[in-house]
């Protein structure tokens, strides 16, 4: 979970994210809980061990918003924009630091003030951090290709560690620790009935979307508040108690698991955006558990290089669902040997969840605007079951004829697809035991 005082959006450049979180955590003796492992994981100062690598020590979760730092916009050219889009007095709900413009600009440090880095564990197998790269049969470096940030979502719960740890251990033995250092973070998930302690990841993941939806002609003059409230799924942030800014709603609450899960995959689009990623790998703590995981973790470079050239999204999850979700497009081996598939997925009939998935930055461009235009859904049904599939006739759900968004304006018509989503599972794997 994110430190409990969020940094600033505009604070000065030397007041960078996760300059408070170092100065608590640069003293090496000193250990933090994290997760339930209070032994195996502990938060130290990320330039000391990118210097002196440690291969004896357990597995480190590291602040890493000082690696970004010298990208953090500059205060002005921010102020301005900010100013530029919003000339209503008290348009801000109050919760959200963020004005008009300033989340449509990538910013790299705020969405590195929400990371954590994961390495391997040198005490389990034969993977550790500073370890030299597995090599290939053709003598290539068997990490090259995965090269995408890898997000893993996490609410600190009991357990979580003991389901991360061994993927974190899995990417390593196949790519090595050092690919693991630099692709893999930990980011947090969203717990509604925990509002208003860390809201502010919430309020995060729709800033971007609020950003655009301020940017529409009905909206200039609105309130942001006003503005959510509209916006279906995320109107949560406005319907909570006015004195104590918790959601008591028993109807809202029975549905909090599928509000959080929104909330978090919309938070990993931002930082995809705010950190400039091509591609994005995502997975729930629980992925790479069996029955999952589409595909071995050591074919995920090869996912990243075989994906199509249109893609919005590659599916990972669920093995074995491939044949039944569209036509077969292409098949591939990767480093280590492993035969993958790769279908379209149109037709999904297979279990729900977002579990593990790929995305690309078109997505973002695509997805953040249709929330700021349309709201959300539950997250799964909504992108897998809904925007992957040619559109039914007579489908209106989101009216997504009539979005202006898309296909340079003349929105999504019947038979057509909002996105271009791939589904990728090991060769002749079939769907696991219900």
């Amino acid at each position: 979970a994110p430190e409990e005082e969020a940094p600033e959006e505009e604070a000065p450049e030397e007041e960078a994210p996760g300059e408070e979180e170092e100065e608590e955590v640069a003293d090496d003796d000193d250990e933090e809980e994290v997760a339930d492992d209070k032994e195996e994981e502990e938060v130290v100062d990320d330039d000391e061990e990118e210097e002196v690598p440690d291969e004896e020590e357990s597995d480190e979760v590291v602040d890493v918003a000082d690696e970004e730092e010298e990208e953090v916009p500059e205060e002005e050219d921010s102020e301005a924009i900010a100013d530029d889009s919003d000339d209503s007095e008290g348009a801000s709900l109050g919760l959200l630091p963020l004005r008009a413009r300033s989340a449509l600009k990538p910013n790299p440090a705020r969405a590195a003030s929400w990371m954590r880095v994961l390495k391997p564990s040198a005490t389990d197998g034969d993977a550790k951090l500073g370890a030299a790269r597995p090599k290939d049969s053709s003598g290539s470096n068997a990490d090259s290709s995965w090269t995408a940030p890898t997000y893993f979502i996490t609410l600190g719960r009991p357990g979580e560690s003991s389901a991360i740890k061994p993927a974190v251990r899995w990417l390593a033995e196949s790519f090595g620790g050092d690919a693991v250092r630099r692709n893999v973070r930990a980011t947090p998930g969203v717990d509604v009935s925990e509002w208003p302690q860390n809201i502010d990841f919430a309020e995060y993941a729709v800033s971007g979307v609020l950003a655009r939806a301020r940017l529409l002609p009905d909206n200039r003059a609105r309130a942001d508040e006003a503005i959510l409230r509209d916006l279906p799924w995320l109107d949560i942030l406005t319907q909570r108690d006015a004195s104590t800014g918790a959601v008591t709603d028993p109807e809202l609450l029975s549905r909090g698991h599928h509000f959080g899960c929104l909330f978090a995959h919309i938070a990993q689009w931002q930082m995809a955006a705010d950190s400039g990623n091509a591609d994005t790998m995502v997975f729930e703590s629980d992925g790479f558990i069996d029955g999952l995981l589409g595909v071995p973790a050591s074919a995920l470079g090869a996912v990243q290089a075989n994906a199509p050239a249109d893609y919005d999204v590659v599916f990972l999850h669920h093995p074995g669902e491939g044949p039944q979700v569209g036509d077969k497009v292409k098949e591939f081996t990767s480093e280590r040997g492993d035969e993958v598939e790769m279908f379209t997925y149109e037709h999904p009939d297979g279990p729900s969840g977002l579990s593990g998935y790929m995305f690309s930055d078109r997505f973002v461009r695509k997805m953040l605007p249709l929330i700021a235009s349309r709201g959300a859904d539950m997250v799964d049904a909504w992108v897998a079951g809904h925007l992957c599939r040619p559109l039914p006739e007579n489908d209106w759900a989101y009216n997504l004829p009539n979005y202006a968004g898309a296909n340079g304006g003349r929105g999504v018509q019947w038979g057509e697809k909002f996105l271009n989503c791939y589904k990728v599972m090991t060769k002749g794997a079939t769907l696991p035991a219900k």
